[in-house]
């Protein structure tokens, strides 16, 4: 599943991890319809949407069903802007 969640500026933090986390709650519930064990789903993104997928699972942690597990290829996890010089 390809979530399409909201986006900065237009919604406000945590509105994407937020919309992830919802279709990650949609699935738990309706994996075996599609030939899925809920268990054996896994949350995963890459740069912006990995750190949304990581922010999903932090906040399913708290949640009863199903469990969240998170696989993040190259996360925007700091808002630092740090820019390296090449003189």
């Amino acid at each position: 599943m390809l979530p399409n969640y909201r986006l900065a500026p237009d919604s406000r933090w945590p509105s994407g991890p937020q919309d992830v986390a919802a279709l990650w709650q949609w699935l738990q519930l309706q994996a075996r319809q599609f030939g899925g064990e809920p268990a054996r789903c896994v949350l995963a993104g890459e740069s912006a949407g990995a750190a949304h997928a990581a922010a999903a699972a932090l906040m399913r942690r708290f949640q009863p069903a199903g469990s969240a597990i998170s696989s993040a290829s190259r996360p925007w996890t700091s808002m630092q802007a740090r820019q390296l010089r090449w003189d």
